[in-house]
């Protein structure tokens, strides 16, 4: 709250042109001051908080330069950035905006996406989501196709990406009935074979009381793609 006041006090100052020294004033501000407002800021209000005045933006320009890895998860608390050198803190971000993400991140090297508690309904398996939690490993596309929504995998410079889907089951049925899921494999196949990365892909499908594992194993021997289904 107290942030989105000076944002909005930032704005009120550089838009008013009846108090021009609103501006003025704010020029002899601390440029620290916004580093350190900044470094507390997930990576959508740090958009917004640069958004705010322009001597922000020009000041924060750089200010992902160093995060290398982006983290993915279903869980909210667990997406976010970092920088495998420790310079910086790590940074949240929302799983929906992984796309916009990738495109800032011009020292990306990692990505590494975990989806913990997939629950699979056949009918609802089958659409398409708008958010990429929604998502399931029967999704046409799988999760890689959201992820790389608009990004062209080749034109990345990333070392590693990996998937890691844990499908939730309620019975033993249920567990041996299931498909093999394809979809992430498929993207693989068709648009990360020009990619310069390693991709290891992991579905594990299980009842949880009774921790049952049905894994599939694939190699691909035109890239260096894992498949561990």
């Amino acid at each position: 709250m107290a942030l989105n006041l000076i944002a909005l006090e930032f704005q009120m100052s550089s838009s008013d042109s009846t108090t021009p020294s609103g501006s003025k004033g704010f020029m002899h501000m601390p440029a620290e001051l916004f580093d350190q407002v900044d470094a507390h800021l997930s990576f959508e209000d740090s958009t917004n908080f640069k958004s705010a005045h322009p001597l922000i933006d020009v000041r924060l320009t750089s200010n992902l330069i160093h995060y290398d890895k982006i983290h993915l998860s279903d869980e909210e608390d667990e997406c976010w950035i970092s920088d495998t050198r420790c310079r910086v803190a790590p940074r949240k971000f929302r799983a929906n905006n992984v796309a916009v993400l990738i495109r800032s991140l011009e020292n990306l090297r990692e990505i590494t996406v975990i989806m913990k508690d997939v629950n699979i309904k056949s009918a609802q398996s089958l659409e398409k989501k708008a958010k990429l939690t929604d998502y399931t490993p029967y999704t046409p596309g799988g999760y890689l196709a959201k992820l790389f929504n608009g990004v062209d995998p080749a034109e990345l410079r990333l070392r590693q990406l990996s998937l890691h889907v844990d499908i939730m089951v309620e019975s033993l049925q249920d567990v041996y009935s299931l498909q093999c899921p394809t979809e992430d494999l498929s993207f693989s196949m068709n648009h990360l074979i020009n990619a310069n990365f390693n991709s290891f892909i992991q579905v594990l499908r299980y009842n949880a009381p009774k921790l049952v594992l049905i894994i599939h194993s694939y190699f691909l021997p035109f890239r260096d793609v894992y498949l561990n289904i």
